[in-house]
């Protein structure tokens, strides 16, 4: 190495030489003082490297790890195990339910070790009658001159990494280290490409190079199948990850014959979302037809036809039968998603992700007007949520008109966003929800419209120009019908409910029955009966603020936030009172001959500037407090209004 000359990958004269122009400089040096590096865990590392890069399997530093691929449209996992096959106990071969492993051996051995004590092995498995759904790709052995190569990349590798090239050639001056290191860096490449060939040859997917590997592997041994169910065929691929899909996917026909081919991925939510959206608007038009936009035609192509739920032409699907009378003519009642999951895979497994299965039963349940129910109580069905206990049962649906109604008073009443399509479990979960909410504000609702009552009585509303008590009483009708209601009919009564001033009013008074109630209840009417015994210089303001009490009683508090209003108000209420009192009976008044009055006693006072509205609001109510808890208490006031801030323009 201290000449020109050339590297040569293997010992074997008939290896193609890869020439490389050196520099005199030592690089043997360098890869002997990391001899250390070379060992049997490292090499068995490098393989595993190597060899996951090649197959697409993401490293992860685990003996058994979970591999995700795509097939046929659909994700699906497969647990890959890295080990010496004659190494393992049974329970590494073993799998559950529906798991698939592959376990994949490494291309050497200990001395005295062949792959024959890996056959042995699996037939061991076998012969304790066994199986599992597990494939396992047992290699050829590396002879000893990949292993010398492999051996080398290793100290490569590990001489190159990071910044600890100069420890290994200290020998060397600065420019002949930056040489060497690119020397070194050379062989790496070559070496890496060579030992992928080497690699392909040994799993049985390439012709090996020559001398690279041990011949006594027939072809047919490389891929062993513990399920005697599925026989493996050699796999067909341009390079390892090729090999190894193929390998992937004849486990899963296998597994799953009658899985369809999608052309989209459809097991992501939001496609098969989009599909059933499509599907359902067909189920309910008369001719089971609809268009569908052009930007979803892919989807209803990929996912809908090849699950045979219908036909997409150029711009419209057609709605098909297929699924609905494959499970009347399997289940039989009481017909649970469970039942209807495994019919699915009746006579041949289709092996459909949850989520797709779950669209095949959606679409089932809105031809057959079946709703969902779980431990005799609603249930929310979904795509991602759809447990194995729910019961499908038949419901009455509305009609179309009534249907259309419902949804739009829902909404604009309730707040409820229901479906504009009429399906059985559309109408069950609203027929629920409706009954839920109208047990929970129908107190409020009835104790508002009792008080409205009597306020309007008590003001001299006229009742046809009394909108909010109509309003109140419209909600509160609603409300005793849906509770009375059984099922469907709490639907139809949404939609037949007399509307006595407009939706969205009737939305309003009921969002804030208990809001409004409470506000009528916290209020001091007597305020307000108090100002009709005012004297003549008060009446007129009285009047007026009476009026304006009863204006805003008669209005929606969807025109009138009547809480706020009737703050106001009694602030008013209670400055036009305290002004009449202190004219009414100054302090130094009193009558010739009269008793001298009674000691007076401060109890309480207090200075305050500067103070807005809302903190002059504040004290009022303050010092009413007092003087309604004491009746012998008087008010003494003086006071001045200041301006502060820019003049008025």
């Amino acid at each position: 190495a201290s000449q020109v000359g050339e590297i040569r990958i293997g010992d074997d004269p008939t290896n193609p030489t890869i020439a490389l122009q050196l520099s005199s400089v030592d690089t043997e040096t360098i890869l002997a003082n990391a001899q250390t590096a070379d060992n049997a865990g490292n090499r068995r590392r490098k393989i595993r490297e190597l060899l996951f890069q090649e197959l697409g399997v993401e490293e992860k530093d685990e003996l058994q790890l979970v591999h995700e691929w795509v097939w046929r449209g659909t994700r699906r996992t497969f647990e890959i195990v890295f080990a010496n096959v004659r190494e393992l106990p049974h329970e590494s071969f073993a799998t559950r339910g529906g798991e698939r492993k592959i376990v994949i051996d490494f291309p050497f051995d200990e001395p005295g070790h062949n792959p024959r004590d890996d056959v042995a092995k699996l037939a061991e498995f076998r012969q304790g009658g066994q199986s599992a759904r597990t494939l396992v790709w047992l290699p050829s052995f590396l002879s000893e001159t990949a292993r010398r190569d492999l051996g080398k990349l290793v100290k490569l590798d590990h001489i190159l990494a990071g910044d600890r090239f100069r420890e290994f050639a200290p020998h060397l001056s600065v420019q002949d280290q930056a040489v060497a290191r690119e020397l070194l860096r050379n062989q790496q490449s070559q070496l890496r490409q060579h030992m992928r060939h080497v690699l392909m040859g040994a799993y049985g997917v390439d012709v090996a190079p020559p001398s690279s590997i041990d011949e006594s592997h027939a072809p047919a041994e490389h891929f062993q199948s513990l399920d005697p169910g599925f026989t493996p065929q050699p796999p067909v691929g341009a390079n390892l990850r090729a090999a190894f899909e193929h390998l992937l996917g004849q486990m899963l026909t296998s597994q799953y014959p009658a899985h369809p081919e999608f052309a989209v991925d459809a097991d992501k939510i939001g496609v098969l979302r989009r599909v059933h959206e499509g599907v359902a608007s067909a189920v309910q038009d008369p001719e089971g037809r609809v268009p569908i936009d052009r930007s979803r035609r892919a989807e209803m192509l990929g996912v809908a036809v090849p699950l045979r739920l219908g036909n997409m032409g150029e711009t419209h699907f057609v709605v098909g039968r297929t699924w609905f009378d494959h499970f009347d003519r399997r289940v039989k009642a009481p017909v649970t998603v469970g039942k209807l999951r495994a019919a699915i895979d009746e006579p041949t497994p289709m092996g459909l992700p949850p989520t797709v299965q779950n669209l095949l039963l959606l679409v089932y349940a809105d031809q057959a007007n079946l709703s969902f129910r779980r431990h005799g109580g609603p249930w929310k069905a979904s795509l991602e949520s759809l447990p194995d206990e729910v019961e499908l049962r038949p419901e009455e649906l509305p009609s179309p008109e009534a249907w259309a109604a419902a949804a739009e008073r829902a909404g604009k009443i309730f707040g409820l966003a229901a479906s504009p399509l009429r399906s059985a479990s559309n109408a069950s979960e609203l027929s629920d929800a409706l009954a839920e909410m109208a047990h929970a504000c129908l107190a409020d609702a009835t104790g508002l419209w009792e008080r409205l009552s009597d306020l309007t009585r008590d003001l001299g509303i006229a009742p046809e120009a009394a909108a909010r008590l109509q309003t109140a009483e419209a909600v509160l009708s609603l409300l005793r019908g849906i509770e009375t209601a059984r099922g469907p009919a709490r639907v139809e009564t949404l939609a037949q409910a007399p509307i006595a001033t407009s939706l969205d009013a009737m939305g309003k008074s009921y969002r804030k029955a208990a809001e409004v109630r409470e506000a009528l209840e916290r209020t001091k009417w007597e305020l307000f009966d108090a100002l009709q015994s005012l004297g003549p210089e008060s009446a007129d303001a009285a009047l007026a603020l009476r009026a304006e009490l009863a204006e805003a009683l008669a209005h929606d508090e969807y025109a009138v936030e009547i809480a706020a209003k009737l703050s106001a108000l009694e602030s008013r209420a209670i400055q036009l009172l305290t002004q009449q009192r202190s004219v009414a009976a100054p302090v130094d008044a009193q009558p010739r001959g009269a008793a001298p009055a009674s000691a007076e006693s401060v109890h309480g006072h207090g200075h305050r500037e500067g103070i807005d509205r809302r903190g002059f609001e504040a004290l009022v109510h303050e010092l009413t407090t007092e003087l309604e808890a004491d009746p012998a208490l008087r008010l003494d006031l003086e006071w001045k209004l200041v301006r502060r801030g820019p003049p008025r323009s």
